[in-house]
């Protein structure tokens, strides 16, 4: 590395170091079995630290492969690197002047927190940035980053020092996995003697994080606020790896080969027509706007090539990650940014260069620990030029070790045939805040399940004023976030619980009733979706859609919704004001609405183009993974009182029927749930499965079903078993067997 800069800037090296040479620290990290932490053995100042040399043989990383029998071997044969009495790092300090430095964090993998002893420093740059000064006594530095700082002077009088010496330090932090986390060297003010004097100066408390300074302190001297980004693309990272993909033309995440005969550049393809971009195929972003969450315990370096960074801002998990708001009069602008565990990082570029330019996380060498992804800028300019690929390099594989990383933008859908774009599957409320499925966690643990949603990208909720105090949760949250907006919100009317039974008002006076207490309730101006949730069937159903159809002329809600109806009630409405969705039950075991039993609903649907929101999508929890495997309920959980399929009489047929889906799901390669969601998913665009959950880790699954991928013989193939099987007992009672298809009388001329 050569590093150059005014000839009055000394340059200070830190950096990590490994005893063992370079491709054996690589060999032992892409073996087998690696557990995925590598130890560094030492610490260093411009390349100089004390180490027992003596040491260096059982310090030293000896290569061990695993066996597929859980063994391991090791390779003794380990190359030592090091020099012997190697001393530490001197600089010479004149008393009365400031000294100017840069500090440069120059090794592998760990993050180093730079502090010169009882010196505070006033940082004058990050990264070749100029900016506002501002004093700090430890300055943090991940891998590639640098900053310019002024050391004022040491008042000595106040000290009797070994008098004038002092150490300025180095600290690996505590998620760099070090052996020695510290490295010393020696300040030594005018004619101090630099050959016997030992340093007794006093440290400054260094932090014991992971965390990254706070960005709000640099604040760039020439400001340059940010743009309104012109797209948002959210990135989630989840732990993984995958199998290695050869020859495969797509940015595949997981470990991905491919040869340079067929470069993914050439994918490019212009696009006369642009649409909003996603990371394979992005057409031309002025302006681009990130989140990535990375997913453990381990700080992260982002790094993004070719392009220019006008702003970012990394935040806690749990933070306002969707905002840099606080620095958008004048942010940061830096090419690498560090990531704390378990936090995130916002970052805004300028998308200027045409070409495929990776962005990726790394731990350490560009090798295992990471995520890797392409993003493809201005395609049109790209397949205007001619580019070749030499022949000296059409043999190179290219291969990473990656996070499984699926940065495919959330694929969005029409609701309707004029209606909004949502996201393909939506996230069902109604578990969060009734005991059907047990108790119900605390206010701050539902938050967190909603703030994962909003990471992942599932915006599209469904909620209703007959659950619990679900509206009242929501106002909540978009009350402490603040991201309303990110959130497309549908809730339902109707339904009135009495103890054990329920009424069912769809008039038009309870309609705009019951719209005004849920506004109130959700703290909002407007709802997106609103549900007649039932239609009570002495009400026609023109007199509840002119009443739905005046709230949208007011803005109270913007698209209208019904649930639970027949094709000829919904023929009805439509003809009164349109119709975006129709909520109703849809699953492998529950295809009423493909056929006469259900009206023949999905048909109607397609014929109106109304969209088909699909409400208990796994059978009410039976369609999982636990249920097949017999796994027992709560005793809070109520549905064994209520539902037949649940119930003592018929569990054991079912969990033989589920267990038997689960086979399909295994050669898949998937959860029960997500074969089923998947299956849903394969019968259409109109179809939108709203799957509920009150942990995230169901969530997560849930929303992984986007990535299943089913083929036509696969899908007739669960078909077929959805027919053959039959479940024992109603998903719901049996007096509310007619409820699902409800008409209404006919108006009265």
């Amino acid at each position: 590395m050569v590093v150059r800069g005014p000839n009055s800037v000394d340059s200070i090296m830190v950096s990590d170091w490994w005893h063992a040479d370079y491709f054996t620290v690589v060999e032992e990290v892409m073996a087998p079995g690696f557990p995925g932490r590598t130890h560094s053995d030492s610490n260093l100042i411009n390349e100089r630290m004390n180490f027992d040399c003596a040491k260096a043989a059982a310090a030293a990383r000896t290569a061990e492969s695993g066996n597929r029998d859980g063994t391991t071997t090791t390779n003794n044969d380990t190359i030592v690197m090091g020099t012997d009495n190697a001393g530490l790092c001197k600089f010479r300090f004149q008393s009365g002047k400031r000294h100017r430095l840069r500090f440069v964090n120059s090794w592998s993998e760990g993050a180093q927190r730079v502090s010169p002893d009882e010196h505070a420093m006033t940082v004058t740059a990050r990264d070749f940035v100029e900016a506002e000064p501002y004093e700090t006594c430890v300055a943090t530095l991940s891998m590639g980053q640098h900053v310019h700082v002024a050391v004022p002077p040491h008042d000595s009088g106040q000290r009797s020092a070994a008098a004038g010496t002092f150490w300025p330090r180095a600290n690996l932090t505590s998620c760099s996995l070090p052996r020695q986390p510290v490295a010393l060297a020696a300040v030594y003010y005018d004619d101090a003697d630099d050959t016997d004097a030992i340093p007794d100066s006093t440290a400054w408390d260094v932090p014991g994080t992971c965390a990254y300074g706070d960005l709000a302190l640099t604040r760039p001297y020439y400001p340059i606020k940010l743009p309104e980004p012109s797209w948002t693309q959210h990135m989630d990272i989840e732990t993984g790896l995958r199998s290695l993909i050869v020859d495969d033309p797509t940015p595949a995440y997981g470990i991905h080969a491919v040869p340079f005969s067929s470069p993914l550049i050439r994918l490019r393809t212009p696009d006369p027509n642009p649409q909003p971009p996603n990371p394979r195929t992005q057409t031309r972003p002025l302006t681009t706007y990130a989140q990535l969450p990375p997913p453990d315990a381990r700080a992260r370096l982002e790094h993004e090539h070719a392009s220019g960074w006008p702003g970012r801002r990394t935040t806690p998990s749990r933070g306002d990650s969707d905002s840099i708001a606080a620095l958008a009069d004048n942010p940061l602008r830096r090419g690498v940014q560090s990531v704390q565990p378990f936090g995130r990082v916002v970052a805004q570029m300028d998308v200027t260069n045409p070409g495929l330019w990776p962005f990726h996380y790394r731990v350490a060498w560009h090798v295992s620990a990471g995520s890797f992804s392409q993003m493809l800028f201005l395609p049109d300019e790209i397949a205007a030029a001619s580019y070749e690929v030499r022949d000296a390099v059409r043999a190179v594989i290219f291969v990473v070790s990656c996070l499984n990383m699926p940065t495919n933008a959330v694929p969005l859908h029409p609701l309707g045939k004029n209606g909004p774009s949502v996201p393909a599957l939506g996230f069902g409320l109604m578990g969060l805040s009734l005991q059907t499925y047990g108790s119900v966690p605390s206010d701050e643990e539902r938050f967190a399940v909603l703030d994962r949603a909003v990471e992942l990208g599932a915006t599209f909720w469904d909620t209703s004023d007959l659950y619990g105090d679900s509206e009242e949760l929501l106002g909540k949250w978009f009350k402490r976030t603040g991201k309303r907006d990110q959130i497309f919100l549908a809730t339902k009317f109707g339904l009135i619980q009495k103890g054990h039974a329920f009424e069912v008002n769809s008039s038009a006076a309870y309609c705009k009733k019951a719209c005004a207490e849920s506004l109130k309730r959700l703290g909002v101006d407007s709802i997106d979706l609103y549900y007649m949730h039932s239609a009570n069937r002495e009400t026609p159903i023109e007199e509840t859609m002119r009443a739905l159809a005046e709230l949208k002329a007011e803005g109270k809600i913007k698209y209208i919704g019904l649930s639970s109806v027949t094709s000829n009630t919904l023929r009805r409405a439509c003809k009164i004001a349109p119709v975006a969705a129709v909520q109703t039950e849809y699953s492998v075991f529950d295809r009423a609405i493909e056929g006469p039993a259900g009206t023949d609903l999905l048909a109607t649907c397609r014929e109106l183009g109304v969209a088909v929101v699909v409400a208990t999508p796994l059978g009410r929890g039976l369609l999982t993974t636990p249920f097949s495997e017999g796994e027992s309920m709560s005793a809070a959980d109520i549905r064994p009182q209520f539902m037949p399929r649940f119930q003592e009489a018929n569990r054991d047929t079912n969990v033989r029927a589920v267990s038997q889906f689960r086979v399909l799901a295994d050669k898949k390669g998937c959860t029960v749930a997500q074969l089923a969601l998947a299956w849903l998913l394969k019968q259409g665009d109109d179809i939108f499965p709203i799957p509920g959950t009150k942990r995230i880790k169901y969530l997560e699954e849930n929303w992984a079903s986007l990535d299943v991928s089913l083929t036509d013989e696969e899908d007739a193939e669960i078909r077929a078993f959805g027919k053959a099987t039959e479940l024992a007992g109603g998903s719901l009672p049996e007096k509310f067997a007619g409820e699902f298809f409800r008409d209404t009388k006919e108006e009265s001329s």
